[in-house]
């Protein structure tokens, strides 16, 4: 089954695992590289930012909130990469919601 996704899987890879930021605003740089994990609160619990991907994966569902800027796109590319490059059983898909422009595009599930 994943050699039918092997495409949409290297070119996501492609897109997703580089980053432009205010310091490289002119060319894109390596998303690992200028990735820092903040930490996260669920509930009333405080989970370190490096074990955030351990707890996604404990849920089947997810939901990430913030403020905008705060780093949730930057969150889910990671991880999105992260599952990429270490396979866990499920093919990622990240559907980026600011391009669901037109009402033709939409995501019915």
């Amino acid at each position: 089954m994943e050699l039918c996704f092997t495409k949409y899987l290297e070119r996501s890879y492609s897109r997703y695992s580089k980053i432009k930021t205010l310091l490289y605003r002119d060319r894109p740089v390596d998303l690992k590289a200028h990735y820092v994990p903040t930490d996260f609160k669920l509930g009333k619990e405080l989970i370190c930012g490096k074990d955030i991907f351990e707890k996604f994966q404990e849920c089947n569902r997810n939901i990430v909130v913030g403020t905008a800027g705060s780093g949730k796109s930057v969150l889910l590319r990671r991880l999105f990469v992260d599952l990429i490059e270490n396979p866990k059983g499920v093919i990622p898909v990240l559907i980026e919601l600011r391009l669901l422009e037109t009402p033709e595009k939409n995501i019915v599930f």
